[in-house]
């Protein structure tokens, strides 16, 4: 680890389901290190930092764990639709 760097945890919902170590530059914003980990933008997501919620301009501190979650999940509703299991929907 770089004396400029910390080391945070990150759990991503859209990822593997495991928790990754990540090495980021100490000055890091919570914004941009969402930005750097999610494929839309951060405000699509909840974001907290060991267990709380954060403001986007908080910055990281060494052994912090970030969780990332997806504000709109479809939800079971939507896999059973997907995979054509639904209630079929009444055309009105």
């Amino acid at each position: 680890m770089s004396i400029d760097n910390i080391n945070v945890t990150v759990f991503n919902n859209e990822g593997t389901g495991f928790g990754e170590s990540k090495s980021v530059d100490r000055e890091v914003r919570i914004v941009d290190f969402v930005g750097d980990q999610v494929r839309n933008a951060p405000n699509q997501y909840t974001i907290t930092v060991n267990g709380e919620l954060v403001a986007a301009n908080q910055r990281l501190h060494n052994g912090d764990k970030i969780v990332i979650m997806p504000k709109k999940h479809g939800g079971a509703r939507e896999t059973l639709r997907k995979a054509g299991k639904g209630r079929p929907q009444a055309n009105g």
